[in-house]
């Protein structure tokens, strides 16, 4: 030993030696236990998958990540709690406290007039729904792909939700711009010894989604994804509001006395949007957890019908009902069927976080935004300017501005919201 290595340096030079050795050893069966049998797909003797960056993840990352897992087929299901812009409505029902004239009884503008129901938006609460998402791997490098989705959003307790009834106090009305008079006006619901009745207004709406895609890798490599999305989007968002009156008249001119009065006034507006969307799909893995961050665009047409329909039943004592195809706020310059199409984009956002429960299931959560550029709401399509000599009472023949106007304004739409759902794949 004197003339030979010290024992301290020979024995570093042999536990050197052995490391190595076993790094080895342990190097080529990590390879064949990985990526055995040899025809898995991410494998290529050609370097298919290689030159998407599988060399470069090392292991069980880029069998797990950075590549999709060895999987042909894969759907999820999504429960979504979403909020939508809300319903832009016009003041609707008024009230006034005890003593106010009948000529000011809920005239906007005057003192003590109240709103009981609208001048805000409505529907802007929490909604529930569903999302489906389906799609295959068409290779086996599984870099190209096509997949499908579908949205189901639903009414929700919505806050367009209103009844009041009267004897005749409280004081209920509708406010109204008079043409006749140029100046604020209202039709008296309930005023005492005038008039009694009650007043129930409803909105409803729902939203359609449907989309398939082409999906193609772009880049893969470490712990990071990402593919390109293109392929054709459709959206449905249709919106309703009805307004029932019933008044039983006590004393107003021209109306003989306990005449009863129904009135009804609906506005519905469909939105129909189909396009081209492209978008991409990133991917990152983080410590077992997988972040999908999807941006599409859809391009296209939107296609914006607006329908407003009235009805009225006058029942005098002992006659006959009268029926008529209009209401208060539809009347015969408003009423009708209207459409138009025009150009819009689509964007959406996905942010989704995966936690592997099993081989084949994981636990998804996430956040969803959706914008649509252009979009008609039935709350827009009211005109509250009213010209009554159209009214049956003042003779039903229309003298002067053609009001209500059909309005058919639009605006941008949103929903958004968070989503919690199951993963299934194989």
């Amino acid at each position: 030993m004197r003339s030979g290595m010290p024992p301290i340096r020979c024995l570093a030079l042999l536990a050197g030696w052995l490391l190595l050795a076993g790094a080895g050893v342990e190097a080529q069966e990590y390879r064949l236990s990985d990526f055995e049998p040899q025809s898995s797909p991410l494998i290529n003797p050609a370097g298919g998958c290689d030159d998407l960056g599988c060399s470069a993840c090392g292991g069980q990352a880029c069998l797990d990540c950075c590549a999709p897992r060895d999987t042909s087929f894969w759907f999820r299901a999504d429960y979504l709690m979403w909020w939508m812009k809300g319903n832009r409505l016009p003041a609707l029902v008024t009230t006034s406290p005890p003593g106010t004239p009948r000529a000011e009884a809920g005239v906007l503008g005057q003192d003590g007039t109240s709103v009981l129901f609208g001048d805000e938006r409505v529907d802007a609460n929490l909604r529930h729904g569903v999302r489906f998402r389906t799609g295959m791997w068409l290779n086996s490098c599984n870099t190209t792909g096509i997949e499908a989705h579908y949205i189901y959003l639903n009414d929700g307790d919505n806050t367009g939700q209103y009844t009041g009834s009267s004897l005749g106090f409280p004081i209920l009305a509708r406010p109204f711009f008079n043409t006749s008079l140029n100046a604020e006006d209202s039709q008296l619901i309930a005023f005492p010894g005038v008039s009694q009745g009650r007043i129930e207004i409803d909105t409803s709406s729902e939203l359609h989604s449907a989309g398939a895609l082409l999906r193609a890798a772009w880049l893969r490599g470490g712990s990071t994804s990402v593919d390109l999305l293109a392929g054709y989007r459709y959206l449905r968002y249709r919106e309703g509001l009805s307004i029932y009156e019933n008044v039983l008249v006590l004393d107003s001119p021209g109306i003989p006395q306990d005449t009863t009065i129904d009135l009804r006034d609906t506005f519905v507006a469909e939105n129909d949007f189909h396009g081209g969307e492209i978008g991409l799909n990133s991917t990152y893995c983080y410590r077992g957890l997988v972040i999908d961050l999807v941006a599409k665009v859809a391009l296209g047409n939107v296609h914006q019908e607006v329908d407003v329909r009235g009805m009225s039943r006058t029942t005098i004592p002992g006659q006959t009902p009268v029926v008529d195809d209009q209401g208060f706020l539809a009347l015969p310059t408003n009423i009708g069927q209207r459409t138009e199409n025009r150009f819009a984009f689509l964007p959406e956002l996905n942010l989704d976080v995966r936690y592997p429960l099993t081989d084949s299931l994981q636990l998804t959560v996430g956040y969803t935004l959706l914008y649509l550029t252009s979009a008609v709401r039935s709350g827009d399509q009211i005109d509250t300017v009213i010209n009554p000599t159209q009214f049956p009472q003042n003779g039903g023949v229309l003298s002067g501005p053609e009001r209500p106007a059909p309005l058919f304004e639009d605006t941008a739409f949103w929903a958004q919201g968070l989503n919690v759902g199951i993963e299934w794949a194989y």
